[in-house]
Order: structure tokens, then C-alpha cells, then sequence
């Protein structure tokens, strides 16, 4: 289908990439090599961009950690980040089915080069691009993922339920203050109590926290729950996008041994408030597949958007990955 070449760009593309990026409204700070650099040198991964080309010109691409599963190659999404989804630089035609035609070309390059030379790769597209059809034709398997993206222009306290206006309200009572803070020492710590309590394997150590957030020390933003004695009990790191007005959950957490004081629900809607007098737009509270954490983010009256991760895996791919989820025991069994 595809007449365009793909590629991975070199540094001294970078600026050609960006400038894209920064003309699209569907893109974010996700796709930019500022952000890529960045988690690429903290969390030691080697992030590419894979550059979509017509002769000469760069028109799109997607940005990809690279590396290697089974003695495989895999092309997948970065850490830290939600999405690696494609870009199509805008087609300049005023017809949709043109415009439409434009970004399956893209897209259909792009799968094209991923299964070509890769044994597993991963897309997770922005919710504005929906259509993934290249993928499919391609034989790709498709996954609906949720976030919910609160329209700060309509936030207003009266909006919310009874239950959240009451619970908030407890957690004012209580004396739960909310503020900013730059210390992501104390964000650390709570986010290994989350994790522990939930008997996940926690993602990254303190250091590459804070030096992710000191990279990005103008778009990172972190506030604390605190007692009425100044005890931290509950985070939130948002990074946020000031090209387009939106603000990403990037991590949070909480001390279990004060639930009671509905010091997270206080903690997200001070949150909603800062950045509604700030002028954002957008809250995407990133990810709601899990259904306790899923509930908690709708009583804030987001909307729920789908978004779409595509992935294609050979066959010795999938019998390696199936063959490394059983016990050791029953590869003997017969």
C-alpha cells in the first residue's frame, strides 16, 4: 500500500521531529526528544525515533524503546510514559477522505517496518488517532485502553457528587493540607508503600524519579498530603503541557494507615483546582483499566475516552512467552 520509506532518525533530525510534534494538537510532551532523551538516559533504555519518510521529507513516525526478549528484538513503549503513538505531520487537503488516506499511508508504513524487524512490537496511540485500520489489515491484535480527562473549563466543586463533596470535605476537617513541594524523596517513599501493599514489583528507585523530575523540572509538578503535623501521606507527580494546556498523572500514591483521612480525594481535587486557575484545559488522569483505581478517578466527573495499543508478535515470540509463564516443573511434565 505504502510508497514511503521508514527509518530511525538521527540527533540531527531531532529538530525536523519536534517541529512536527509541536504543530499537532493530537501529539504531547510524550513525543517530544526532550522527553525521550530524558527517560532514555535516566532509566538507561535505548529509545529511538522511527522516522516515516516520502523521498527525502520526514512526514510522521513513532517513538520506540528498542531492545531485546529471548534474544528477540521488541520494539515497545518507554517507561514512564503512556503513549508512543504515531505521528502524521497534517496533510494540507481540505478533503477528509485525502486526509484520511494520508494517515493510513503513515500508519501502514509504520507497521509495515515494526514486523519486519521486530519479533514483538508495541503501539499505544493518543485517543485522536482512532484509526488503527493499517494495523488490522496488517494483522495486528487490537486493545482498548480508558483514561479519564477532566474538562477543567466545567470543574466546579458543585458538580461532584454528594459522596465526593462529603469525603473532600472530611478530609478538610480532618486538618489534610495540600501543597506544593520539590521534594521527590517523600514521593518515592510512598509511592514503594503503594506498591508494596499491592504486592507489585515497584518500577524505579528514588534516584531516577527525582533526576526524571529534575530533567524536567519545568513540566513536572508534585504535591503533597500532609497531616495536621506536617506528616506526608499521599502524592501526586503530574507532568504537564503547556503547548496544549494538559496536565498527565504520572505516579501517586498514599500511606494505607491514614485512608481514613480522605487525604486522596482532597489531594485530587486541590489538584483540579491549581490547574484550572493556572488556565490548562485538560486533567488526564491516565489509565483506568483497573476497577478500584477506575472508580476512584470517575467520582471527579472526567470523561472516559478510549484510546487503542496495537501489537504484533511472531510465532517463536509467542511460544517463548507462553513457554516462560509456566513453572519449571511442568516443561518436564508429559
Amino acid at each position: 500500500m505504502s510508497d514511503l520509506n521508514v527509518r530511525f532518525l538521527n540527533k540531527g533530525e531531532y529538530e525536523r521531529w519536534d517541529s512536527i510534534v509541536a504543530a499537532l494538537p493530537s501529539a504531547s510532551i510524550f513525543d517530544e526528544s526532550k522527553w525521550l532523551a530524558a527517560v532514555a538516559d535516566v532509566m538507561g533504555c535505548d529509545i529511538r525515533i522511527a522516522g516515516v519518510f516520502e523521498k527525502d521529507r520526514l512526514i510522521g513516525g513513532v517513538p520506540l524503546n528498542i531492545s531485546n526478549k529471548f534474544g528477540m528484538p521488541t520494539a515497545t513503549g518507554s517507561p514512564l510514559t503512556p503513549t508512543n503513538s504515531c505521528i502524521a505531520e497534517p496533510s494540507g487537503t481540505i478533503y477528509a477522505s485525502r486526509a484520511t488516506n494520508y494517515l493510513l499511508k503513515i500508519t501502514d508504513a509504520v507497521g509495515r517496518f515494526l514486523q519486519s524487524n521486530y519479533d514483538y512490537a508495541v503501539v499505544t496511540n493518543h485517543p485522536f488517532i482512532s484509526d488503527i485500520r493499517s494495523f488490522n489489515w496488517l494483522g495486528w491484535s487490537t486493545q482498548v485502553l480508558y483514561t479519564y480527562h477532566i474538562d477543567l473549563a466545567k470543574a466546579d466543586f458543585s458538580a461532584l457528587t454528594p459522596k465526593i463533596r462529603k469525603i473532600i470535605r472530611k478530609a478538610e476537617k480532618s486538618g489534610v493540607i495540600i501543597e506544593r513541594s520539590d521534594d521527590f524523596s517523600v514521593a518515592h517513599d510512598l509511592l514503594a508503600m503503594t506498591f508494596r501493599r499491592k504486592g507489585v514489583s515497584l518500577p524505579l528507585s528514588s534516584w531516577p524519579l527525582s533526576q526524571i523530575c529534575l530533567r524536567c523540572a519545568d513540566n513536572a509538578v508534585l504535591f503533597v498530603a500532609k497531616t495536621h503535623d506536617g506528616k506526608a501521606i499521599a502524592f501526586n507527580i503530574w507532568i504537564v503541557d503547556f503547548k496544549r494546556r494538559v496536565a498527565y498523572a504520572l505516579f501517586s500514591g498514599f500511606d494505607y494507615a491514614y485512608q481514613d483521612t480522605e487525604a486522596t480525594s482532597l489531594r485530587k481535587w486541590r489538584c483540579i483546582e491549581y490547574f484550572k486557575s493556572n488556565g490548562f484545559a485538560i486533567l488526564d488522569l491516565v489509565g483506568a483499566e483497573n476497577k478500584s483505581i477506575a472508580d476512584f478517578k470517575a467520582g471527579f466527573e472526567g470523561d472516559l475516552v478510549p484510546y487503542y495499543q496495537v501489537s504484533k508478535a511472531s510465532m517463536r515470540y509467542r511460544i517463548l512467552n507462553q513457554l516462560s509463564r509456566l513453572k519449571p516443573f511442568r516443561l518436564f511434565l508429559r
